[in-house]
């Protein structure tokens, strides 16, 4: 039977229909999959590379003579970290209803710029590598300059969602909403001020900008701690079972905001640009504010430690569990960096020596933590990305039955 031009042509035009439909359902089935996937990684995605650069740290503040053998570690947890940048900006792109129903709650629009802020914290492993020579310039100037535009392409979002997230805040939140998650957009600001000294060299604009951004990070960390406590103590005491993991960022603060301060004021002196720091803090300001800091991230590294062994080993997988993964990592760096300004102070070798041991046990108790949740967030993420959105009604595995909170049916 012979076939006419036309009918050829009809044939044509409905495999390419039918294309069209087998696209769109593919196309379908990755964004469903996509949207499954949990934004608690990144939190995850923070703290792997966090708890890497602070076993470096360990390793320079108890003078290791080689302290550059823990960089292919750093690797491997930088590429962990990238990995998950890749997946969150897929998720953006092709769920970005979801993203953008996000974006106006108070609670949930507080995680949204991890995804920046995980760019900056990329960005300092990246200045490691270039290294400084005797001069103190970097040795790699590509990877300099690459480390400081992708600092540039995490921050200015980081400080506009800042304003945008105070914005919604004041607009559609309530007091008994609050919770630790607040203090994440603060987070990004002081993790900002995690620069090397070469930034600071030449009187760059550098050495103006980072010390006032930490003070700005600092001012909001106290009005984000009052609130939290606030909420706590007199609205509404309780979280939600999902949501109490998130009690554990309050621990990350005041650790955070030590290390960097400390290193900002040695980087500064190291490049000898510390005029506008020493009058922005003055001598004795910053040894007040240093143990001040201290003492805060101890008594709220406390309550993350009280917690752990609440909500960590939970019989259900629960996304906000990563939220014990920064804190834990910077905490134990925030103790190491008392026991350095220790050192400079001239205080007690027993103190000192005391310091070092304790932040090597938080070090190990989060190295614990961080493996046990990369096994948990591989399975996690790797399920809802492998298993086709209609077998997860139908399916009810154990598997499925613990990563029920992560899984979004």
């Amino acid at each position: 039977m012979k076939t006419t031009n036309s009918d050829d042509s009809n044939v044509k035009i409905l495999n390419k229909d039918i294309k069209k439909i087998s696209n769109l359902k593919e196309k379908n089935v990755f964004a469903t999959r996509m949207h499954n996937v949990n934004l608690g990684i990144l939190s995850f995605g923070l703290g792997i590379l966090t708890l890497a650069n602070t076993w470096f740290q360990y390793l320079v503040v108890t003078g290791d003579s080689d302290p550059n053998k823990i960089i292919p570690f750093q690797a491997v947890c930088a590429a962990i970290q990238l990995s998950i940048i890749v997946i969150i900006l897929l998720k953006w792109i092709v769920d970005f209803k979801t993203i953008k129903v996000a974006l106006f709650e108070p609670t949930e629009t507080a995680h949204l710029p991890l995804l920046w802020l995980l760019l900056v914290s990329f960005s300092t492993f990246l200045f490691q590598l270039a290294g400084s020579d005797v001069t103190g310039d970097p040795e790699n100037k590509f990877l300099f300059m690459f480390g400081q535009i992708l600092w540039w392409i995490g921050m200015i979002p980081q400080i506009l969602y800042f304003g945008f997230w105070w914005y919604v805040m004041v607009k559609n939140g309530k007091f008994k909403d609050i919770d630790s998650s607040i203090l994440i957009p603060n987070i990004g600001l002081s993790v900002g001020t995690a620069v090397p000294a070469n930034m600071f060299a030449n009187n760059s604009i550098y050495s103006v900008i980072i010390p006032i951004l930490w003070l700005f990070s600092f001012l909001m960390y106290l009005l984000c701690l009052v609130l939290i406590l606030w909420r706590h103590l007199f609205v509404q005491p309780a979280l939600s079972e999902k949501l109490a993991p998130t009690i554990a960022i309050i621990g990350s603060g005041g650790s955070l905001l030590l290390a960097t301060f400390y290193g900002i004021g040695v980087d500064a002196h190291n490049a000898g640009t510390d005029q506008f720091y020493d009058k922005l803090f003055g001598t004795n300001w910053t040894i007040f504010m240093i143990w001040m800091l201290f003492i805060v991230s101890t008594m709220m590294g406390f309550i993350v430690y009280m917690s752990i062994f609440k909500y960590l080993f939970a019989k259900q997988f629960n996304p906000n569990m990563n939220s014990f993964t920064f804190p834990t990592a910077i905490s134990a760096g925030g103790t190491l960096t008392f026991a350095a300004f220790s050192g400079d102070m001239g205080y007690g070798s027993s103190l000192i020596n005391g310091l070092k041991i304790v932040g090597l046990i938080q070090l190990c108790v989060s190295t614990l933590i961080h493996t046990h949740l990369l096994i948990s967030n591989t399975f996690a993420t790797g399920y809802a990305l492998s298993v086709s959105p209609e077998n997860y009604k139908l399916d009810n595995t154990k598997i499925k039955k613990y990563y029920l909170n992560f899984l979004k049916d």
